[in-house]
Order: structure tokens, then C-alpha cells, then sequence
């Protein structure tokens, strides 16, 4: 088990960020005027090595268009950052064949990707039919459900 009280924030950061995939699809019949929303799926995946005490967070965006139309724009978009955390070996732990993290480290690390990718979105669709979406607050918690780490 892991101690509660370890983790620092200043032991965090970014050695690398990447941007491996964006792609924007857009109808050439949509107006602006005719969206009347955005739907959302994130997807994070986070890796380790241990050995070198890096994280890797690998964020897929997926955005779509709402309106009455059926000509819908999309943007496919996916940001992979590399962290150092200079105490991993303190903030991870073997289970059955699997890395563990602390929450904290995780939490950490979702905000900052999720962060970054929103500004990464914002600067590349102001000149695109997507220039008023802004990824919208999440709960850095619900990108972590399903994570086996």
C-alpha cells in the first residue's frame, strides 16, 4: 500500500509532449450557425517504466457536432505527454503483475494532460468551425475510471 502523504507536485514534469493524431472533418453544407452543441468522449490511457520514473498519458478527443442537420463536423484529436516524477518508486507499488499509482500522481496527471489538450483544441480550431469549443471542466476522476493503475 501506498502512503497518503507523498506525493508532491514539484517532483512532476513534463519531459515530452506530442501531438500524434487531428483530424477535422467538416461538411461542406454546415454553417456555424446551424450547431447548436458539441458532444465529448475522452479516453486516457496511462503507462509507466518504472526504472526510468516516467509516466506516459496517452488522451484520445473525440468531438462532434450537434444540430439538426445530419451533416455533422467531427475532430478526432490525441496528445500523448511524457512525465518524470522524480519519487515514482515512492508513489508506485507491484500488484499481481501490475503497476499501481497513487491516486494523487494519477489525478495529477490527468488534469495536466486534459488541461493541455484543451489548450492544444483551443489553438488549433480558431480557424476551423470549431472556433467557439472549449473542452468543457470534467472530473479528472471520470478519466480515471476504468484504469487499471
Amino acid at each position: 500500500m501506498l502512503n497518503n502523504s507523498i506525493f508532491d507536485s514539484e517532483k512532476l514534469s513534463i519531459e515530452t509532449i506530442e501531438i500524434v493524431g487531428a483530424q477535422i472533418h467538416t461538411p461542406k453544407s454546415l454553417k456555424i450557425s446551424e450547431i447548436e452543441g458539441f458532444t465529448v468522449e475522452n479516453n486516457l490511457q496511462i503507462g509507466s517504466n518504472l526504472d526510468e520514473k516516467l509516466i506516459k498519458a496517452d488522451l484520445s478527443v473525440n468531438i462532434n457536432t450537434q444540430n439538426k442537420l445530419n451533416a455533422n463536423a467531427t475532430v478526432k484529436s490525441q496528445l500523448i505527454i511524457i512525465f518524470k516524477v522524480g519519487n515514482l518508486t515512492d508513489l508506485s507499488y507491484i500488484d499481481d503483475n501490475k503497476v499501481m499509482l497513487h491516486h494523487e500522481l494519477t489525478n495529477a496527471i490527468a488534469a495536466i494532460t486534459y488541461n493541455t489538450a484543451r489548450g492544444v483544441l483551443i489553438s488549433r480550431l480558431q480557424t476551423t468551425i470549431f472556433k467557439d469549443f472549449i473542452l468543457p471542466n470534467i472530473n479528472t476522476n471520470k478519466l480515471l475510471e476504468g484504469l487499471s493503475c
